[in-house]
């Protein structure tokens, strides 16, 4: 998913060919001595992997490229994947498509599925989502390769190796990997490049009225959404504020009400059903008890800005700039930190975690990177403070 990084452009460079590598796709060359080429490249322990394979059983890897990967019968020759299954994300698969099969296709539906699996562990397993974040899919040739390991990078460079004498005569291909090498930001190199995906409407809720009601204590002016609103802010900070809070305390009190009391709306996961606009703001966050990411977002930044606590909302994107996704900043001290009030709230519906498990309060704009978010990171502030606000 994430492009092929330098170091594997210096290993095409700079590393001689392999012994007995052929530049003709041999088919002396099958698709499990092709793997455990990769493997050995990539994986710095391959006991207790479950191989399927033609040999160990033919009906469960011809049902696996069916039902998971989406690979018809026809598609490939010979594959074999070895995974550890379960709560793990590892898995590196390589398969030898027939003549006259459209690679390219495949290499989509292999790109897919690398997105759907980040997906699944992006609620449940932040280790394993980022293992998956880091997953490459490579072809070359009738051959191609899925790589969710520790060492993506030099899974493709014995991939490659393995098929050919001379990378440089060989044109390569990294399907859906090539635009993000393209497109990086020469000022983040390590980030994944932004773009909007524009799949939303992520136009942000105009608050302005009922912030100037509640300055001056007159909601008389609001319309009746806007009204609803801002009872509920006048029950949630009622309740959540005390007197001397520092502004550390006002936004855990707040990020704490949120995850607990805000549930994803997941019609919004639903490629057939309409996702009502009012799960967009604050409405759907604190009347609805119910939003997806940019009403948690409105919400947090509306009961923020109540507080009286500095608060932006970052409307950028997920998953390789592939899903709209909106999440909030807070300046404490002097020093902005990131939230994402989403996704801890994601983990409390799947897991049942509580405040001492939040992975999103108050950390860095490298760990909002690492952690599959992009934005526009010149135009946003860059927080770099390590100490979750605690200082000062």
């Amino acid at each position: 998913m994430k492009r092929i990084l330098s170091l594997f452009l210096i290993l095409a460079i700079s590393l001689p060919p392999l012994a007995g590598c052929r530049s003709d796709y041999s088919p002396d060359l099958t698709a499990p001595q092709l793997l455990e080429a990769v493997l050995a490249a990539c994986l710095d322990n391959s006991t207790n992997l479950e191989r399927i394979d033609t040999e160990t059983d033919e009906k469960l890897l011809n049902s696996y490229l069916s039902e998971v990967y989406g690979l018809p019968r026809t598609a490939w020759l010979d594959a074999v994947i070895v995974r550890l299954g379960g709560a793990a994300a590892l898995e590196v698969a390589v398969i030898q498509l027939t003549d006259g099969t459209d690679v390219e296709q495949i290499d989509d539906l292999l790109s897919q599925y690398l997105h759907q699996r980040e997906g699944d562990f992006t609620g449940y397993s932040p280790d394993q989502a980022k293992l998956v974040s880091k997953g490459s899919v490579v072809r070359q040739g009738q051959y191609i390769g899925l790589f969710i390991c520790q060492d993506p990078d030099a899974a493709a460079a014995a991939f490659f190796f393995a098929l050919s004498e001379d990378v440089s005569s060989n044109p390569i291909s990294v399907g859906s990997l090539a635009p993000f090498d393209l497109a990086s930001d020469p000022n983040y190199p390590d980030r994944v490049p932004f773009t909007q995906p524009g799949q939303d409407d992520m136009s942000l809720y105009d608050t302005s009225a009922i912030i100037l009601a509640w300055k001056s204590s007159d909601p008389s002016m609001l319309g009746d959404d806007e009204l609803a609103i801002y009872r509920r802010c006048q029950e949630v900070l009622g309740e959540l504020l005390k007197e001397d809070m520092s502004d550390l305390e006002k936004e855990t009190a707040i990020y704490g009400w949120m995850v607990q009391n805000v549930n994803y709306d997941y019609s919004h996961q639903d490629t057939i059903a309409v996702t009502p606009r009012a799960s967009f703001t604050p409405y759907g966050g604190l009347v609805n008890h119910k939003a997806v990411c940019l009403g948690y977002a409105t919400t947090f930044q509306l009961l923020m800005d109540l507080a009286e606590v500095e608060c932006i909302t970052v409307v950028g994107a997920a998953f390789l700039s592939e899903e709209d996704h909106a999440w909030n900043m807070v300046r404490l001290n002097g020093s902005w930190y990131c939230v994402d009030v989403t996704w801890d709230a994601n983990y409390r519906e799947q897991l049942g975690l509580n405040h001492l498990n939040w992975l999103y309060f108050n950390v860095t704009s490298d760990d909002m990177a690492l952690s599959n978010h992009q934005w526009d990171y010149s135009a946003i502030p860059e927080a770099t403070a390590t100490d979750h606000g605690q200082s000062g």
